[in-house]
């Protein structure tokens, strides 16, 4: 077939980089190649594709699990990864918000620890989803797996697709053998019909291999815990080699809603003094900010942490010559301290004189939610976020984002979303405060009056 007609009859191609060669003519050019997920691309399996096209954009992630073998044969490695040489090579553009987790605690502790707090995030109204862990204390482990574990994630598995069937589910594990042993036993786990056709539609993958998945929901299956004897591994496989830390920030990065993780052991039973990688120190404070579920606060134990402040500082884990762990650096985000303005202070005042409950400066990362009220008819569920015209809004340099954007993706997690002028404040504070009322009702009734509805506006 001719170059020419193949091109209009199909302009968007889409394959692997290594069947490039073998499916695409001689002659066959595009205007613009697009390489995704680069960080998981040797260069040298990407020329074919780099070589027929007029313009090039890569997308990666730094971050990102590096580039795993074939599951068969010998891993052929390409050399340098092409997201490492196009660094060096081409302009780079910085994507700075987080899109893909409906709560952002899913994301929290990768924006603060892996990213150093540069990606912006959006909280959620509905803290149903979000992240938790599951300790599986009695499991003993052999060689990164446990049938202990297996039988809970499959369990995890069966409530996940019984109680939320309309969501996608994923697990991710740290060892291929522990991951081919839990594909084995969802061969058998389904009682029934529904769960069985669900769980066909389960991927299981390891961490190496998982960049390119997403899911509603994802089990991370880490696959390591105390041997036969009770003494708890320093060694963590894969995550304890060199990359390990672009293994955990794969796994724990893949849901959109909400994250089990599944272990055999705590973030309290690992001593620090005795990790050697960072990644496996990075799994061990993941572990602690999971076992928080996501609250950005610091559980602490015994001297591997300072008593708090009068303040209420959390405590901080110390430099460990064995590790070279981040002097004072916290084990999970804990957020630069909220500097509210007297305007937002006064609001929060005037609301809560009427009657409603307010929280200020919302949000594991920045800009936070500078006013958020809960629903006058559920004590406790968060209902309206109140954004102002002051530092946060100003933090924003486009004004796309500042105005269609952000109150856009609230609202698409729940919130009902209200903007107030400081100009507005100034001029007649109690009209802006009566409007605000009158809003956190209309809100509260839509929301009450058909569960599950959302609270925004039916104008939004």
């Amino acid at each position: 077939m001719a170059p020419e007609l193949t091109t209009a009859l199909a302009p968007c191609w889409a394959m692997s980089p290594l069947a490039v060669p073998t499916h695409l003519p001689a002659g066959l050019w595009f205007d613009a190649v697009i390489v995704d997920d680069a960080s998981a691309v040797w260069t040298a399996h990407a020329v074919p594709a780099i070589a027929r096209g007029a313009q090039l954009v890569i997308f990666g992630d730094p971050a990102g699990a590096a580039p795993a073998p074939f599951p068969t044969g010998p891993a052929a490695r390409g050399g340098d990864v092409l997201l490492d040489r196009a660094r060096e090579l081409f302009p780079v553009c910085a994507l700075g918000t987080h899109y893909r987790s409906f709560d952002e605690r899913l994301f929290g502790f990768a924006a603060a620890r892996v990213y150093d707090e540069e990606i912006v995030t959006f909280p959620a109204a509905d803290r149903s989803g979000g992240l938790r862990l599951d300790v599986v204390g009695d499991a003993r482990y052999d060689d990164g797996t446990s049938p202990v574990e297996v039988e809970h994630v499959v369990q995890v598995l069966l409530d996940q697709v019984r109680a939320r069937p309309q969501e996608s589910i994923g697990v991710v594990s740290f060892d291929a053998r522990h991951a081919e042993r839990i594909r084995a036993a969802l061969r058998t786990a389904a009682t029934d019909a529904a769960a069985a056709a669900l769980l066909g539609r389960c991927v299981v993958t390891t961490a190496d291999r998982a960049l390119g998945l997403v899911r509603d929901a994802v089990v991370v299956a880490v696959g390591f815990g105390r041997d036969a004897r009770g003494r708890v591994p320093q060694r963590l496989g894969a995550v304890s080699e060199g990359g390990g830390e672009r293994l955990v920030t794969t796994a724990m990065s893949r849901a959109r809603r909400r994250i089990v993780v599944v272990s055999g052991v705590s973030g309290e039973d690992l001593d620090p003094s005795a990790l050697r990688s960072r990644g496996a120190l990075l799994l061990r404070d993941y572990l602690l900010y999971a076992a928080s579920g996501g609250s950005g606060r610091r559980i602490t134990r015994g001297d591997d942490a300072a008593a708090p402040s009068p303040s209420g500082t959390p405590g901080r884990r110390r430099r460990t010559a064995s590790t070279g762990s981040v002097l004072d650096a916290p084990s999970a985000p804990q957020g630069s301290p909220v500097d509210l303005s007297v305007t937002v202070v006064d609001l929060a005042r005037r609301l809560g004189a009427e009657g409603l409950t307010v929280h200020t400066g919302h949000g594991l990362g920045d800009p936070r939610i500078d006013l958020v009220v809960e629903d006058p008819g559920r004590r406790g569920d968060l209902l309206v976020a109140i954004e102002t015209d002051g530092a946060a809004y100003a933090s924003q340099p486009y004004a796309r984002d500042r105005e269609r954007i952000r109150p856009a993706q609230l609202r698409a997690r729940g919130w009902s979303h209200e903007r107030v002028l400081t100009r507005d404040l100034f001029r007649d504070p109690a009209k802006e405060v009566a409007r605000l009322v009158r809003a956190v009702n209309a809100a509260s009734a839509r929301r009450n009056a058909v569960p599950g509805l959302s609270p925004q506006r039916s104008d939004d």
